[in-house]
């Protein structure tokens, strides 16, 4: 069940450290699924520190600890600017949402729900007329939370790592 004090704010940088131990609880679940996102320690530290930074950094809050969060980029997105394997479905300005993490204790009561509805105010207010997303294809359970928040299966997307190597994604939009 959603927690009843559950909201949402920008984040700030005195959440950076509860941040970090959320995505450590998250690299944690993953590992435990056989899922090799995020085992390399991304998003880094400095990740998080830039996301805050540039304003795009959200975190949900419940009794007063951090227990989700996402980054939501505005506009175009390098991560996005070539997609094989299908296409997107719409071509007009767009938003996305990157690094959604959510408490395990909470996983499954609504919580992801809750961020992809206020990403999805989010994009309203800017005008973008689709909001993008991606995941690891053994994400099963954030695959299951793109569809039933309302995205569709558009393609196969490609990170730049730092060491050179690239990362397939499976990419997903919702229509506005």
């Amino acid at each position: 069940m959603l927690p009843s004090d559950l909201h949402i704010r920008s984040a700030e940088a005195s959440d950076l450290l509860e941040i970090g131990a959320l995505f450590d609880r998250a690299r944690q679940s993953l590992k435990e699924q056989g899922v090799d996102q995020w085992q390399d320690g991304y998003p880094f530290p400095e990740d998080l520190e830039e996301d805050v930074t540039r304003d795009r950094a959200y975190v949900l809050l419940s009794g007063g600890r951090v227990v989700g969060y996402f980054a939501y980029v505005s506009g175009k997105d390098r991560v996005y600017e070539e997609i094989s394997e299908g296409a997107f479905r719409e071509s007009g300005k767009y938003a996305a949402v990157h690094r959604v993490a959510v408490s395990p204790e909470l996983r499954g009561n609504g919580v992801g729900s809750r961020i992809f509805d206020y990403a999805v105010k989010l994009a309203h207010i800017d005008l973008a007329v689709s909001l993008r997303c991606d995941t690891h294809e053994d994400n099963r359970p954030m695959r299951s939370l793109l569809a039933k928040c309302g995205f569709q299966y558009c393609g196969v997307v490609y990170y730049e790592r730092k060491d050179g190597h690239r990362d397939k994604r499976i990419a997903f939009d919702r229509l506005l």
